[in-house]
C-alpha cells in the first residue's frame, strides 16, 4: 500500500511539474491579459481517486486547492472551492460514470 501511495504521489509531482511548464508556456506565447491555468494534476487526482474513500479524496483535492492558491495570486477562494465541489461531484456520482445516460433512469 504504501508503495502504490508513493508512485500516486511521484505521479501528482509530475503532473504540478508539466503544469508548470504549461504555464510558463502559456504566459510567454499567449495574450498577456489572460492567466492560462493548467489543471493536469488534478485530473490525474481525479483519475487516481477511484480506490480512496470519498472523504479522502476531497481532503486531498483541498490541498492541491491550497497548494495552487499559494501559486496564483489574488484568487483565494477559488481554487480550493471549486477543486472541492468538483471532487464531491466526481465522488457522489462515481458508481454512475462510465455508463450510458439511458441506463442512469432506468
Amino acid at each position: 500500500m504504501r508503495t502504490i501511495r508513493l508512485m500516486h504521489f511521484v505521479y501528482i509531482v509530475i503532473l504540478l511539474f508539466l503544469d508548470g511548464v504549461l504555464n510558463a508556456l502559456g504566459r510567454q506565447f499567449l495574450i498577456p491579459q489572460f492567466t492560462f491555468v493548467s489543471n493536469m494534476a488534478f485530473m490525474g487526482l481525479i483519475m487516481l481517486s477511484q480506490n480512496d474513500s470519498r472523504e479522502e479524496s476531497i481532503i486531498k483535492a483541498m490541498i492541491l486547492g491550497i497548494w495552487l492558491e499559494f501559486n496564483y495570486m489574488d484568487s483565494f477562494p477559488i481554487f480550493f472551492v471549486s477543486f472541492a465541489l468538483t471532487m464531491l461531484i466526481v465522488r457522489l456520482f462515481d458508481r454512475h460514470i462510465g455508463y450510458s445516460v439511458s441506463s442512469l433512469f432506468s
